[in-house]
């Protein structure tokens, strides 16, 4: 559930909006996956998580992907700052969860598993070594965006060209993008 991880903040007390909007989302999901599994399954939650300061700057790049955002990264990342704060968040989905569990690891330290960010997800559904083992690694995909291409992005998206064009030049320019 990587975009229920990273909420998009579009305020400044965009956590007091998060919250507005969480309740009803993880209640309905959870309501959901009661109705539709055996009531007596033991259910988990699992959110991975960033550091503050990665979180924001990541958060950052993917905005200017995939929005028309005209903000530089300094200022995004003052503006948004409560937008990172995942602890009272979590804390509210274990109240909701209750009784079923709520992990939470965050991508820096799962990344130091020999199953990378899947570890914590595998201990989860107890999956033993020996299959574990059989697991092939796969590389990073969606990386950050170097600074000289969140640059580019930026221009494009200050750019007058109608949305389309200035969509379809992001996509090229990060399709064709080498460092």
């Amino acid at each position: 559930m990587r975009g229920f991880t990273k909420p998009e903040p579009v305020r400044s007390n965009a956590l007091s909006q998060n919250k507005a909007l969480l309740d009803p989302f993880v209640r309905v999901l959870m309501k959901q996956a009661a109705t539709q599994v055996h009531p007596d399954i033991d259910m988990s939650f699992y959110f991975s998580t960033r550091p503050k300061e990665a979180w924001l700057r990541s958060s950052y790049a993917q905005h200017l992907r995939a929005s028309d955002l005209t903000t530089d990264e300094g200022d995004y990342v003052k503006t948004h700052q409560t937008s990172a704060e995942f602890a009272p968040i979590l804390d509210r989905v274990q109240a909701m969860a209750a009784p079923h569990s709520v992990t939470s690891v965050s991508l820096e330290s799962s990344q130091q598993g020999e199953n990378g960010p899947l570890g914590p997800i595998l201990d989860l559904l107890g999956v033993p070594q020996s299959l574990r083992h059989k697991l092939t690694p796969v590389p990073p995909t969606n990386t950050r965006l170097s600074k000289a291409l969140q640059q580019k992005l930026l221009e494009i998206n200050g750019s007058p060209l109608p949305y389309k064009e200035r969509h379809q030049q992001k996509q090229s320019l990060i399709a064709g993008w080498h460092e």
